[in-house]
């Protein structure tokens, strides 16, 4: 038995189209299915795309930047790669010299042709391409024409003579048994002597070279950060600076110091390259903070420049202010949504401390980034009405000041009269804290879809036991649901409806007895398993969160305010 090397190319080529499909197959799966489902799970309050014009132009595709994500692109050069071998394989297939032998194809005929007319079908082959009988090309010879021919008579006779014909069944081909090699999928320039060099130095490079750095780089870059993707240097300092009492502008500024806002090249420049309208912004920053009131406030003297440039950016963001640079308008999303990263971090230290008050105000805070309010206690509900569409901070606050339903937020706002809504917000008039009647439908609609959360019940319960016995595991039980405004307006006391259960809370009523129902239900989502049918009875898939300024897509959750229970 011999062994060769693959001379034709084919043989590699396959073994490598098989492994590219391997891992582009399951890929290319992962992808169409993750969109087709998100497309399908949302609605218009909730789909992707509704950001501000600002974020929309950051988004928008370009030649220069076309934003293509990694896993598209590779799923996209694959493919191609694909096509390629498909098309190399085939032509290596064509013209090997180990072809499969097809006396039908030789013949020109189908292999459902009767031996009647297969045997008519060579007959006037036989008189077209007999070689004392056909007339030569050019470019062909006397040996070709009979080399023709006798493949014409062997395609023949292996399907009409009994003895040719039992060699091609038994060994696929009339001429009986054929040499038999092993190949090696391997081409033969790898083994050639001239090519020894190139091959060593591309196996060095590769495993020598290429595999330690890849290692060495996911070793070290998972040592600098932490298992939140924070640098390990800003989860340090937020470690040795972060107190149960911290105020939120200290939060701010602690973001502000982290390692992930340094940017060396401003250090070394030691001003922006945009610094006249950086200044202008810092100055719009400074009047607003100011009149958040006298626990906020913006620092004079900054210890470098980066510290500064991200404060800045970060109460630009949370307040919503404008900037005609285009540059300066790209890094406030983007610090914005840096941020709301980073206080998952600082989360985890509050409740690695049990720190309730911090933790609640960190929950709030990171809300805050998501929908760019301000997280100052004191205009809750004017940043509640700040997640409407073309509602300013001006116009939010002039409907909670002067209106004494708009103390309540957004529930307020809905119980409105029409009439009083339209002053307050200026429809129809001129200037700048003022909305058109086009802009205040549009608001309307989406106030009348806004998903409100409501607590039904909760209460305390023991599987197996009525009472809550000494040293028992307990559980802790609450049913909500959500309900936009447009189909329940009725407002909510703490996030509870006046005259129910869920808003009486006593001692007594806190505990419930377990029912068998209640264990049996617990004991199959113990075991995973659960009814289909049941399972999915009154839920709705939501989609991604309504935070149009904010630069990423996010999934929508609810957070439940804390509430004496």
């Amino acid at each position: 038995m011999q062994y060769k090397y693959d001379e034709e190319g084919g043989q590699f080529l396959t073994f490598v189209l098989t492994f590219l499909l391997l891992v582009l197959l399951p890929l290319t799966y992962s992808l169409l299915t993750s969109r087709v489902s998100a497309k399908g799970k949302q609605g218009w309050l909730d789909a992707r795309g509704q950001k501000v014009a600002a974020i929309r132009r950051l988004a928008r595709r370009s030649l220069r930047n076309p934003k293509i994500g990694r896993r598209l692109l590779l799923v996209v050069v694959g493919w191609i790669s694909v096509f390629f071998l498909v098309q190399r394989i085939a032509n290596a297939a064509s013209n090997s010299s180990h072809a499969v032998y097809d006396p039908f194809s030789i013949l020109g005929i189908t292999a459902s042709a009767t031996e009647k007319e297969i045997k008519k079908h060579y007959k006037k082959l036989s008189i077209k391409f007999h070689p004392d009988k056909i007339r030569l090309s050019e470019n062909q010879t006397k040996e070709d024409a009979e080399s023709h021919y006798i493949d014409l008579t062997k395609a023949y006779k292996s399907l009409t003579d009994e003895t040719i014909r039992k060699n091609f069944e038994l060994y696929g081909h009339p001429d009986g048994r054929q040499e038999m090699s092993m190949g090696i999928a391997l081409p033969t320039w790898v083994v050639e002597a001239q090519n020894s060099g190139w091959v060593l130095g591309v196996y060095g490079l590769v495993f020598g070279l290429g595999l330690p750095y890849l290692v060495a780089r996911w070793w070290y870059g998972s040592r600098a950060r932490t298992k939140d993707g924070i640098i390990n240097l800003t989860a340090q300092n937020f470690f040795q600076h972060l107190r149960e009492d911290t105020p939120p502008a200290r939060i701010l500024a602690l973001l502000a110091i982290s390692e992930e806002f340094v940017d060396p090249k401003l250090e070394k420049r030691g001003k922006d390259a945009n610094e006249e309208d950086l200044k202008v912004l810092e100055t719009q920053v400074r009047e607003q903070v100011e009149a958040l009131g006298p626990r906020w406030a913006l620092i004079e003297s900054f210890r470098t420049q980066s510290i500064r440039k991200t404060l800045v950016l970060l109460y630009a963001y949370l307040l919503r202010i404008d900037t005609k640079n285009a540059t300066l308008t790209k890094e406030r999303y983007v610090i914005g949504a840096t941020a709301e990263r980073l206080i998952t971090a600082m989360l985890s230290i509050s409740l690695a401390h049990n720190w309730m008050d911090l933790t609640l105000q960190l929950m709030d805070m990171q809300q805050c980034f998501v929908q760019a309010v301000p997280p100052a206690v004191e205009l809750r509900p004017a940043a509640e009405l700040m997640q409407l569409p073309h509602m300013t901070l001006p116009l939010a606050l002039a409907v909670t000041r002067k209106a004494k339903l708009g103390e309540l937020g957004l529930q307020g706002f809905w119980k409105m009269e029409d009439a009083q809504r339209r002053k307050l917000l200026g429809v129809g008039k001129e200037g700048k804290d003022a909305l058109s009647a086009k802009q205040y439908d549009e608001l309307m609609r989406v106030v009348g879809e806004w998903p409100r959360i409501e607590l039904v019940d909760s209460f305390f319960k023991v599987n197996g036991e009525r009472l809550v016995t000494t040293g028992a595991i307990v559980q802790f039980v609450i049913k909500a649901r959500t309900l936009p405004f447009r189909r329940d307006g009725v407002m909510l006391n703490s996030g509870a409806r006046p005259g129910t259960e869920a808003s009486r809370r006593d001692e007594e009523s806190s505990v419930r007895p377990s029912t068998e129902d209640d264990e049996e239900v617990s004991l199959d989502h113990l075991i995973g398993r659960t009814d289909t049918k049941t399972s999915k009875e009154g839920k709705q898939p939501v989609g991604v969160a309504h935070a149009p300024h904010f630069i990423e897509v996010r999934c929508s959750r609810i957070a439940w305010p804390a509430r004496l229970v």
